[in-house]
């Protein structure tokens, strides 16, 4: 078997996407670069996102969150039970990823055995 992931869009409008991701682990192994978001598939799509809000459970394991890219550019980690608000101004949530930029998001996971969790992701679309 293997882990099974599930992703869900909740929201997809003109300024925000919303995604949920649940994650139960088999014991089979670690996730690497697993793709949990499609920007060309946005309505409208954008390749230029920046996370606004994340809100995650995760018994046992971490998740870092990675812009897809050439080389992707790892841009947040989460562990255990927590929610934060980014401001974007500063731009430090922005993808910043440089060649080969798709605007997907992609994740790994560390200490995944027979875990589960979840997390919900909002994004601002910023062009």
């Amino acid at each position: 078997m293997a882990n099974v992931i599930t992703n869900l869009t909740t929201a997809d409008g003109s300024r925000y996407t919303v995604i949920l991701v649940q994650i139960v682990g088999d014991a089979s192994g670690e996730e690497t670069d697993t793709s949990i978001l499609d920007a060309s598939g946005l309505s409208p799509a954008s390749t230029n996102l920046a996370l606004a809000r994340a809100k995650w459970a995760l018994n046992g394991f971490d998740v870092t969150l990675k812009w897809d890219a050439t080389t992707n550019v790892r841009f947040f980690t989460m562990s255990g039970a927590d929610s934060q608000e980014f401001q974007q101004d500063n731009g430090s949530l922005s993808n910043n990823a440089g060649a080969g930029k798709t605007g997907d998001v992609v994740f790994d996971s560390s200490g995944l055995g027979a875990e589960d969790g979840y997390f919900e992701l909002t994004f601002i679309k910023k062009g």
